[in-house]
């Protein structure tokens, strides 16, 4: 797997920790907030590598594969 970029790498985490939150009256379809940044697209990204995954009415949750790539040392 292609290494990942500073900011994906902080997003999974972030979701592994439970602390991308949505916000809801950000008018946004996919409103996602990493400590009130907008991470929708660095999400995308992680959605397609297959490291997480999108749920209909809660946050992103974290898949196998993302766990093994945050428990991995390279």
């Amino acid at each position: 797997m292609r290494s990942l970029s500073p900011r994906q790498w902080e997003v999974l985490q972030a979701v592994a920790n439970g602390r991308v939150q949505r916000d809801l009256l950000g008018g946004t379809f996919e409103p996602y907030l990493l400590g009130g940044d907008d991470v929708v697209w660095t999400l995308r990204a992680l959605t397609l590598r297959g490291l997480i995954l999108f749920q209909p009415l809660g946050p992103p949750v974290i898949t196998r594969r993302g766990w093994r790539a945050l428990n991995s040392t390279d």
